[in-house]
């Protein structure tokens, strides 16, 4: 394999992980700090959603200047679709 892990070698770290169960002793954050920077992953995955989808609106849009034909709002829904973003939050925009 191209990463070095030979089915043999995943298996056998499979059962290894069965085996010690690491998620059992998860905690979780305990301290606030802690707690206070887990909270923040929800936000930062949204942003990064909105920054690709920003992305893609910026090379349509380059497109657009060099007189080829835009992007649909359908394209632009289905964009939004595929990485997890809900077209209702954009007022108007049904696809």
């Amino acid at each position: 394999m191209a990463n070095g892990w030979t089915d043999e070698r995943r298996a056998k770290q499979a059962a290894a992980i069965r085996r010690w169960k690491p998620w059992q002793q998860s905690t979780g954050p305990r301290t606030p700090e802690g707690k206070a920077r887990s909270s923040r992953n929800a936000f930062r995955e949204t942003i990064r959603k909105y920054a690709l989808l920003m992305q893609w609106l910026q090379r349509e849009h380059k497109k657009y200047l060099r007189g080829q034909p835009p992007a649909s709002q359908a394209d632009f829904v289905r964009k939004a679709a595929a990485l997890g973003i809900d077209c209702a939050d954009f007022e108007g925009w049904k696809g």
